[in-house]
């Protein structure tokens, strides 16, 4: 009896058990492939989640340097509007740009109209 029971137990009854399903196996790979995809699709295409919020961080950043630069805009056209306030932005172009040292006069060259 004892050596029955070690054969049993040494081979398996695979005969009786019901076959595997093909499709089984199949669907395997198309889950791991489906799965791969919207990994990819998610991340790195240029639609993904990823893409999508560095171009939102990347339009924060545009629009608010464009409301501080309309700001300077609105700004500067305010004082060359001001009676004396063209001469006072050249002068201060002048020097932050070093084309003028400090304490040094700027004179104007107007053209000749006369001619």
């Amino acid at each position: 009896m004892r050596d029955i029971e070690a054969r049993l137990r040494r081979r398996r009854l695979e005969r009786y058990r019901t076959a595997p399903s093909p499709w089984r196996r199949v669907g395997r790979w198309i889950a791991a492939i489906a799965g791969l995809w919207m990994l990819y699709s998610a991340l790195l295409s240029d639609h993904g989640f990823f893409r999508i919020w560095r171009l939102q961080e990347q339009y924060r950043r545009t629009q608010a340097e464009l409301a501080a630069t309309s700001r300077e805009i609105e700004r500067n056209e305010a004082q060359l509007e001001r009676p004396g306030g063209r001469q006072e932005f050249d002068e201060r172009e002048l020097r932050e740009r070093l084309w003028v040292r400090k304490g040094e006069i700027i004179y104007q060259v107007l053209p000749d109209t006369a001619r």
